[in-house]
């Protein structure tokens, strides 16, 4: 009788590794699936901050285009004045 209940708690002890074992593989495939939604998150934040750069860059850009103008308009609305003054004595 005793080596009856040995063999059933032996076969317990089996089938609690083997479940422990299974518990394992499947908790390790589900970290490594994050880990490669983590990576695919880290590489699209990465992306869009590059996206982001180019854009305030295009911005930086536009800005500097437009304060030329702006001399050379201020420097031909001087010259334009001066031709008038000049015209008039």
């Amino acid at each position: 009788m005793i080596e009856e209940k040995e063999e059933i708690w032996i076969a317990e002890v089996v089938v609690i590794e083997e479940m422990t074992e299974e518990a394992a593989v499947a908790v390790t495939e589900e970290v490594v699936a994050v880990q490669e939604v983590v990576v695919d998150k880290v590489e699209e934040a990465a992306d869009l901050a590059v996206v982001v750069e180019v854009a305030d860059l295009v911005v930086v850009e536009e800005v500097a285009v437009v304060e030329e103008q702006a001399v050379v308009a201020e420097e031909e609305d001087k010259l334009e004045i001066k031709t008038k003054l000049k015209t008039r004595n």
